[in-house]
């Protein structure tokens, strides 16, 4: 380890060198170079003072001269919110004369790290624990130190300051760092500030607007080229669709226009546009284990049109993607490593009857009434309670199966499946499908079931309602089997609507469409042991909003919090129509107080405005809060609490906008 008066001498002769020394030091900070005043900085890497190629990484820099001397303190981050992005920290010191630290990334993960190694100094105020740190230095104005980051986004050609979302930073700070930090960068004429938290955006707007250039999230958002949404290695045929993906197999890796509401199982997924992190294909993908991304213009690439029809090995990365010809002798092993190796045979119990109320059951009942209604009925038992649908009960598995038994639809099932035809004859399978649905929805209900749903219906809800009956199968929201999207639910009606058997049967059959049999045959799970419930509630057909929160922040599990995508009305969330945006944010766990960092606003609101509240998010997170302690304490009690999450859905119901929490299962990844 080099002596501090070592370091001294070595920057001392470094400045009369007029070169700019990497040091590794334990220093307290560097001797800047006499005669070189902030602003003298060039932009190249031929400036004297550039570090030289393969230089040692600083602990710091003083100023950040060329784009080599950038790239020895950033970092790319793995799980940034945007792809192809390099990041530096920064610390001013407000107290030492505004000294500026452009610290090491690599080595410095969090502000507080340098500061407790580095800035301990006599004659100033002291770094303090990290708590105290965080206290004194992000929520108080009269604060030592101005802590932020300049992050430069390669897709859309900006390079932004940014503070953390919890930072009750003012908006003179915010200037102050903004202008003094210009004279510091080689680039600082093309430096901008992007507020990342709610609070930021409105300050920023009401004092900062005019006097610094600012770029929202939403303007990244829109001109970013690459999205990745699930990293990771795939293998297969390469195979353009303009149309429905109809017919894709696992050994494909298949580029869309737009994201599909169903997809079945393939080596790996390229949309032309952008998909939300929520959206069906996405959670089937990260269940999957199979690479998924977003390219604009990705129908016109050269290297994509160069490979169509090759087998090609995709690789997606939170930064990068890349795209080769491959091998059969690669691609054989990872096709056979995404199935399980053994059959895998739902759980599945027919003694129950009649039509249970989810409140006298709990996430136990999976092998009765289905996982969705099982975790439905589990958080009936939630204290302080959240909003559930009203009065909700079940129809149970061993209904389904008299149906299936009593209308010879059991033994037409085993025959299609022992058929040899249904594995190597897709266009026949199809059609057989179809047909067994038909027979299941047209077979006549048991009349007592049917006698015993009505008065059920009528005496909670009345004639008129809308009733919403919802898939509930015990082969979703498995361990490695997330099943999102596979099966159908439907709406029925007493007097006025479609009759409640109808809709009952309708649910059903849904258990053998197509999507939902290719699913089930690549992960091998027995055909012969699945079960369709139906959970029963009343429909909410005039939404004011929706959206689907995970629990857990993919993006960094060092920071905390919730992930949400909230949109307008009734347009989905997790399926978006074409040029549909919805918002998209993450509710910081970690401060006392939740802290909102938006990706992207609703393009569907009122001036772009959110589509919750600052009261509806509160109401949100506090029952977001409930579900994710109450599961994590059943699920996984002792792992650590940012590693787990529960995938939820919620509403907000006309008249009054009041929350309603639709579904919640733990996401399988996180668990």
């Amino acid at each position: 380890m080099m002596s501090p008066a070592f370091c001294r001498w070595r920057a001392l002769a470094a400045a009369w060198m007029s070169t700019l020394v990497l040091l590794a030091c334990d220093d307290p900070a560097p001797v800047p170079p006499p005669g070189v005043p902030p602003d003298d900085v060039t932009g190249t890497n031929d400036d004297p003072r550039c570090p030289p190629k393969g230089a040692q990484r600083p602990r710091w820099l003083e100023r950040i001269v060329c784009p080599r001397a950038f790239a020895q303190v950033a970092i790319n981050p793995d799980t940034s919110l945007f792809a192809r992005t390099s990041s530096v920290k920064f610390v001013i010191d407000l107290q030492d004369d505004n000294a500026t630290y452009f610290i090491d990334g690599l080595r410095y993960d969090l502000h507080y790290n340098f500061c407790a190694e580095h800035l301990n100094k006599p004659g100033f105020d002291p770094v303090g624990t990290h708590s105290e740190f965080n206290y004194y230095q992000y929520q108080r104005a009269d604060r030592r130190f101005l802590l932020g980051t300049i992050t430069n986004y390669e897709d859309a050609d900006v390079v932004a300051l940014e503070f953390a979302t919890g930072d009750s930073i003012q908006p003179a700070q915010v200037r102050f760092a903004f202008e003094h930090l210009q004279q510091r960068l080689y680039f600082g004429d093309e430096l901008v500030y992007r507020p990342i938290s709610r609070d930021h955006e409105l300050a920023a707007e009401a004092e900062l607007e005019g006097v610094i250039p600012i770029v929202r999230t939403e303007d990244l958002y829109a001109n970013i080229t690459y999205q990745p949404l699930n990293a990771g290695i795939g293998y297969g045929y390469l195979r353009l669709l303009e149309g429905a993906p109809d017919g894709v197999r696992p050994n494909e890796i298949v580029v869309l226009r737009e994201a599909p509401n169903d997809l079945r199982p393939v080596g790996g997924v390229i949309t032309e546009a952008f998909q939300t992190p929520l959206s069906h294909v996405n959670i089937l993908s990260k269940n999957r284990g199979t690479p998924n991304m977003a390219l604009r213009g990705v129908f016109e690439h050269p290297d994509v049109r160069a490979l169509e029809g090759q087998l090609v090995r995709l690789e997606v990365t939170p930064q990068s993607w890349s795209l080769r010809a491959a091998s059969l002798e690669e691609a054989e092993p990872y096709w056979e490593q995404l199935r399980p190796a053994s059959t895998f045979v739902p759980p599945l119990d027919l003694s129950v009857g009649g039509l249970p109320d989810l409140s006298t059951l709990d996430r136990t009942a999976i092998n009765v009434i289905g996982a969705k209604a099982a975790n439905l009925a589990e958080m009936t038992h939630i204290t302080p309670p959240v909003p559930l649908p009203d009065q909700a009960f079940a129809i149970p598995f061993s209904h389904y199966w008299a149906h299936m038994e009593r209308n010879g639809l059991q033994a037409r099932r085993d025959a299609l499946l022992a058929d040899p035809r249904f594995a190597a004859d897709p266009a026949w399978r199809r059609a057989e499908l179809q047909a067994l649905r038909d027979a299941i929805e047209h077979a006549p209900m048991d009349p007592d079931l049917t006698a015993l749903l009505y008065a059920r219906a009528r005496a909670r809800w009345g004639e008129t309602t809308k009733i919403r009956f919802r898939s509930s199968t015990n082969s979703e929201d498995l361990e490695g089997f997330n099943g999102a999207g596979l099966y159908r639910s439907e709406s029925g009606q007493i007097s006025g609507g479609r009759p409640l058997e109808d809709a009952v049967r309708y649910v059903w059959a849904s258990l053998w469409t197509e999507e939902a049999t290719a699913e089930r045959d690549f992960y091998r799970i027995d055909h012969t042991a699945v079960a369709m419930a139906v959970l029963v509630h009343p429909a909410q057909p005039d939404e004011a909003a929706n959206g689907v929160a995970l629990t857990v922040n993919l993006f960094n599990p060092r920071r905390p919090g919730f992930f949400v995508n909230a949109q307008e009305g009734e347009a989905s969330v997790t399926n978006p129509g074409p040029g549909e945006v919805p918002d998209q944010f993450i509710l910081y766990t970690w401060y006392e107080e939740p802290e909102v960092e938006y990706l992207s606003y609703s393009n569907l609101t009122e001036d772009n405005a959110p589509v919750l509240s600052w009261e509806e998010t509160l109401d949100l997170y506090s029952a977001l809060q409930r579900i994710h302690q109450h599961f994590r304490a059943i699920y996984d009690p002792a792992r650590e609490d940012r590693t787990f999450g529960m995938d939820v859905e919620f509403k907000l119901l006309k008249p009054g906008r009041t929350l309603q929490i639709k579904q919640a299962r733990p996401i399988p990844a996180a668990r």
